[in-house]
């Protein structure tokens, strides 16, 4: 009896390895399946150290685990699911980013799949993608990749590599708002002082959100970028719609140049009170309201009363109360 006890006993430990090691060496669609369904959870509250598990055992598969989201997951429209592929392909970003360059080459993949890998590319800053990428900037003889302009637009502004910029320019003036909207967007992750003329130009664009993100991308630039904006303000020829731009734009490049050490609110503020302040004289209410705001943002001695003093005469309800509030 006992010697029955122990080869059971032996056989038991023989195998149990093998047992053990089954759900690891039987890796079917199943068991990703279910361990991505965990990854894409909601992350919060309780779910944080779950789905954090899952990813990184997701990611532990190496190889594998992309080639299963390649093939069940990259044409999913769940934003859930998207995090849960992007949080994986940071982790495989050797293996993930080849495979995806590949696959954006596959003439027959759908348009949602080639958008979605596109989103990726650019979430993981594939520099080597970057030729792959701009064919569907260059070749807009094909429907499907007309399609994908302002997606890819996007990605080169998330990849940020300054040789995208004389690609992405002359999309400033393409005919859809939202492809227009997404290159000054790219255009101020990107942060190539080369193009700043190129942005300022889009001040003149029809649609507020154009210009808007124009001045929002400038803004993100070096501190130096409101020299250039003075310059270019001085020049001639320049709509009243453009001047009010250019003035809102200084004002937000100097908010966003007090966060560096460097920068010399009071120097730089005296500065653009000198090439700002004559516009308080405009005929164009816009104008004047810019230039209010602008000037009241600036850091320098006695700048309340200067203000007041060069809209004294203003009739413009608005202006007087923005004008009044501050004194």
């Amino acid at each position: 009896m006992m010697n029955r006890v122990v080869v059971v006993l032996l056989h038991f430990f023989v195998c149990f390895p093998l047992l053990a090691d089954e759900p690891d060496s039987v890796k079917d669609d199943n068991y990703f399946r279910e361990l991505f369904k965990t990854a894409s959870l909601w992350q919060v509250g309780e779910n944080r150290d779950t789905v954090d598990w899952a990813r990184e055992k997701l990611i532990g598969e190496g190889e594998a685990v992309v080639d299963y989201i390649m093939f069940d997951k990259i044409g999913s429209e769940s934003a859930l699911e998207s995090r849960a592929t992007e949080a994986i392909f940071k982790g495989t970003e050797d293996i993930a980013v080849p495979k995806l360059i590949e696959c954006l080459a596959d003439t027959f993949e759908e348009i949602g799949t080639k958008a979605n890998i596109i989103y990726h590319l650019g979430k993981l800053k594939a520099i080597e993608a970057l030729d792959t990428l701009y064919r569907f900037l260059t070749d807009t003889s094909d429907t499907i990749q007309r399609k994908l302009i302002r997606i890819t637009l996007y990605a080169l502004g998330e990849i940020g590599d300054t040789s995208s910029t004389e690609k992405i320019v002359p999309f400033l003036g393409y005919g859809k708002e939202r492809v227009r909207t997404t290159s000054v967007e790219a255009l101020g992750k990107i942060k190539d002082i080369r193009c700043i003329r190129q942005l300022v130009s889009a001040f003149d664009d029809d649609v507020f959100s154009v210009r808007y993100g124009a001045s929002l991308a400038i803004s993100r630039f070096e501190p130096y970028v409101i020299d250039s904006l003075l310059a270019f303000l001085l020049e001639d020829g320049r709509t009243d719609r453009m001047i009010a731009q250019i003035i809102y734009t200084v004002g937000l490049a100097y908010r966003e140049a007090k966060k560096d050490t460097n920068f010399n609110p009071i120097l730089s503020g005296e500065r653009i009170f000198e090439v700002v302040s004559p516009f308080a004289g405009s005929s164009s209410r816009v104008v004047r309201a810019r230039t209010v705001e602008t000037l009241l943002s600036l850091e320098i001695e006695d700048i309340e009363d200067r203000v007041f003093s060069l809209f004294r005469n203003e009739s413009d309800p608005y202006i007087l109360k923005l004008v009044s509030k501050e004194r």
